[in-house]
């Protein structure tokens, strides 16, 4: 998950991390810098909650 405006890591590097790991789930959040889970938590929980149901219990 990354945010577009992240200064630490920026999105640019969201390609790199597409190509290296072609069938990972990715999404990038409009508006939101390094901490997406802080700044956009109601998104960032729209996002996370059904990746969390396919993680073997």
């Amino acid at each position: 998950m990354w945010g577009d405006r992240d200064r630490i890591l920026p999105s640019l590097h969201l390609t790199a991390a597409r190509e290296a790991f072609p069938h990972a789930s990715w999404h990038l959040f409009p508006g939101t810098g390094h901490m997406p889970q802080i700044e956009r938590p109601a998104a960032f929980n729209e996002v996370v909650r059904p990746l969390l149901t396919k993680v073997p219990a």
